[in-house]
């Protein structure tokens, strides 16, 4: 038999209990904040090289959202790379400078949460009082991340082109049971027929 010790109610120990509870609970939540914040944040990473393709260490980059005019500066590593994390969504322009090298900057990169942005960024010989201006468009392949997502309607799977492929028995099993909890569903998909 096993004994639980009991603690008279109002006691020391269950105010202690109490203030326990409250204490792991805050830290629990001061600790999901950041994450959450992270997530609504985005990312611009690049590269500064010379018109030969060489790297450009120690390169100063200016990054500045469009909106505010709020900008950052930081320094190319040794490899010519950069990475401002943490950017709120909006859009930015990126400016690389270095000694000797005329300016160029990347106008309108659009920074969405969770988005990782890529720049490269080419310096010519030449003087100060010169710069280079490229405007960005949106990317054709997003290439410093893997992880991409969208998210389906009920409608839009159905209608994909492996609908009716041969791998239509494989994956006929879920979307049959789907078709029966949902036999009102118009237009009615082809896996339902």
């Amino acid at each position: 038999m096993e004994i639980i010790p009991t603690v008279p109610s109002g006691s020391i120990w269950t105010s202690a209990a109490r203030f326990l509870a409250v204490l792991v609970g805050a830290l629990a939540l001061l600790a999901a904040a950041p994450a959450r914040a992270q997530r609504d944040l985005g990312t611009i990473t690049g590269t500064v090289t010379d018109s030969s393709g060489a790297v450009l260490p120690n390169a100063t980059i200016t990054i500045t959202e469009n909106a505010t005019g709020e900008s950052t500066k930081l320094q190319t590593s040794s490899n010519g790379d950069f990475t401002r994390p943490a950017l709120l969504p909006g859009t930015y322009t990126v400016k690389a400078e270095a000694a000797g090298f005329r300016p160029a900057e990347q106008q309108n990169l659009e920074v969405t949460a969770g988005s990782r942005v890529g720049v490269s960024l080419t310096l010519e010989v030449g003087g100060t009082n010169q710069s280079v201006t490229v405007t960005a468009e949106a990317p054709v392949i997003q290439s410093e991340s893997t992880q991409l997502g969208a998210q389906l309607n009920t409608t839009q799977v159905a209608e994909l082109p492996w609908a009716d492929s041969a791998y239509s028995p494989i994956l006929r099993g879920s979307r049959l049971e789907w078709c029966r909890a949902n036999p009102a569903a118009m237009p009615l998909p082809a896996a339902c027929r």
